[in-house]
């Protein structure tokens, strides 16, 4: 009978430190998902906007030239020019990212005040540039292209096999970032629409990175044309946009998954000026923040070619 009963004990022992380890290690694994998504997050957003307004061998946007007709069409719009290199909309509803942005479904964009009242919603973010490196493909579909033929620019629709020898080409694919609802779970996710062939009207879609609930961008502005950012704002002018030297970007990334019985977070996040209230729930959080020199535009500020947007 005694051995019966330690032999339960025994049993009983080594189940709860079984379920204790499963359950910890279930935590330490969405943990390092977070952190992983964050970075990766944090990685794709600031390569592709330190190198916002990036017109390969041009060095003035403003005389850049274009034969192609505009995708995404609204009250702030994309074409297929030089104008606007970077853009935000604060905070931006799923009808207002549709209303200046058409080829954003307003369905489809995240919103976390539907489900805690009060909670900011994230910023969408524009960014136009070429591509790294000038095309040497020989054949392709027909895409935006920047040529460059004896230092002048000009924008156009054409296929590799069309190129015009003397003349360079650089791909050009404006970006919309904004954060979706993910139709295969509850989880918010940082998407990339890419406008890369005037053809195709709103262009390709692509998930990003799982998790991430919330992004602000505030951009430092250079008011005495040293280089230097005198003021940061959120929701800066077209005005204000030609004299921006940097940006500084929050993400607020939660886990994907939580366990029942894990404690609600009842923390508020700042990201930047913007405060993300209590939400209550049992997601993991952490808040991701960086800072980016916008080279192209800052070193036409300091050189005093400024560009009109």
């Amino acid at each position: 009978m005694v051995a019966v009963t330690l032999g339960m004990m025994l049993i009983l022992v080594v189940s709860s430190v079984f379920i204790s380890g499963g359950k910890s290690y279930r935590e330490d694994d969405r943990s390092a998902r977070m952190q992983e998504n964050g970075r990766f997050a944090m990685k794709v957003l600031t390569e592709d906007l330190s190198m916002t307004g990036m017109w390969g061998q041009v060095t003035s946007s403003s005389g850049i030239t274009s034969t192609i007709g505009a995708t995404c069409v609204g009250s702030v719009g994309i074409t297929f020019d030089s104008t606007n290199p970077v853009n935000v909309i604060d905070q931006a509803t799923g009808s207002g990212a549709n209303s200046s942005y058409s080829c954003i479904t307003a369905a489809n964009v995240y919103d976390p005040a539907a489900i805690v009242a009060g909670t900011p919603r994230p910023d969408v973010l524009v960014i136009k540039r070429v591509l790294g490196g000038k095309s040497e493909a020989t054949t392709g579909l027909s895409e935006a292209y920047l040529e460059i033929t004896d230092g002048n620019g000009k924008l156009v629709q054409t296929t590799p096999e069309s190129f015009v020898g003397g003349s360079e080409y650089w791909q050009f694919m404006p970006r919309i970032y904004y954060i979706r609802k993910n139709s295969g779970d509850s989880a918010p996710t940082l998407v990339a629409k890419y406008l890369n062939n005037a053809a195709m009207g709103a262009g390709d879609e692509s998930p990003l990175v799982d998790g991430v609930e919330n992004m602000q961008v505030e951009f430092g502005i250079d008011t005495n044309e040293d280089g230097v950012a005198d003021q940061y704002k959120t929701a800066p002018s077209t005005t204000e946009l030609v004299n921006v030297v940097n940006a500084r970007i929050y993400l607020l990334v939660r886990s994907t998954t939580y366990e029942p019985k894990d404690p609600l977070n009842t923390k508020t996040y700042n990201l930047g000026s913007t405060v993300i209230p209590a939400q209550n729930d049992r997601y993991q959080r952490r808040v991701f923040s960086t800072t980016v020199s916008l080279r192209n535009p800052a070193n036409l500020a300091a050189a005093g070619r400024r560009t009109t947007l």
